[in-house]
């Protein structure tokens, strides 16, 4: 973890430095033992219980690898700034949730101000509250000196009526805005997932969306996008189990599969001896 008063160093050679050998494995037995029930958007679920025995995913096992420094915690804090996808309100535990275990952090390191109806730039028919800039500042002064920040925006904005580029617009504000509070902070961009709602996509929504991710693929890193569409396209890991009925809000299958993605693009970042997958089965 970097503090104020501490020069921050090679971002490489710290995380190198800091990560221990040990690297735990564990399965996770089973979705419904692990979410517990799963219910739609606005309603509230328990969490089931957190088990560590082995067993299958239906014809597949999730492996988590977690890598410890002997006790300490080896990365962090991060935080993510994105939109009810990224709250999870109707399960837990959410992407964030996920993402911040299977990472070795103690909880609460990954800085979550997401909120419903988050977009990356203000709208004045909405509340101050759901804007990227506000949200932003939260996570910048929630008090703690941050390795990285996760955007995980656009869809508001987009069914909202803002354009690809202009919403493009306002998320190089929003990362202009982390590099001149703190330029050592590194920033990823989640791409905008689908809307699977055949209405929806009939408005031509899908579109913006499509167009919006393109503009962020050609301006951000490769190593620092995190590729929520394709990961949530279509397949049987797809739109077909990860949707709730409305097309818009992600299950958990869902967040266990962008868990996966977060950890293995900060992984590559960072450097870290971390690696978490999906393995199909017959």
């Amino acid at each position: 973890m970097r503090h104020p008063s501490s020069p921050r160093g090679s971002l490489r050679a710290r995380s190198v430095a800091r990560w221990g050998a040990v690297v735990l494995f564990a399965a996770v037995p089973s979705l419904a033992a692990y979410f517990g029930t799963q219910q739609g958007p606005g309603s509230h679920q328990a969490a089931g219980p957190h088990q560590a025995a082995g067993s299958q995913l239906g014809q597949g096992t999730m492996t988590w690898a977690l890598a410890n420094n002997d006790n300490g915690r080896v990365l962090g804090p991060i935080a993510v700034v994105g939109d009810s996808n990224s709250v999870a309100p109707w399960f837990t535990p959410g992407w964030v949730e996920m993402a911040e275990r299977l990472l070795g952090l103690a909880p609460g390191q990954i800085v979550n101000t997401s909120i419903p109806g988050a977009t990356a730039g203000p709208h004045p028919e909405l509340p101050l509250t759901k804007s990227g800039p506000t949200i932003l500042d939260q996570a910048l002064n929630a008090g703690q000196v941050l390795d990285g920040l996760i955007f995980a925006l656009g869809t508001n904005d987009i069914s909202y009526g803002h354009d690809a580029a202009q919403v493009k617009a306002d998320l190089d504000e929003l990362i202009a805005e982390v590099q001149a509070y703190d330029s050592e902070i590194e920033v990823f961009v989640a791409l905008v997932p689908p809307l699977v709602d055949p209405v929806v996509n009939a408005s031509g929504l899908q579109t913006e969306i499509d167009a919006l991710n393109a503009l962020i693929v050609a301006s951000m890193p490769a190593d620092r996008v995190i590729d929520f569409h394709a990961l949530l396209s279509d397949g049987l890991l797809g739109t077909e189990f990860t949707y709730y009925n409305d097309g818009i809000h992600h299950n958990a299958l869902a967040s266990a599969l962008k868990a996966q993605a977060v950890v293995e693009v900060l992984s590559v970042a960072y450097g870290l001896p971390v690696a978490m997958k999906l393995e199909g089965g017959k």
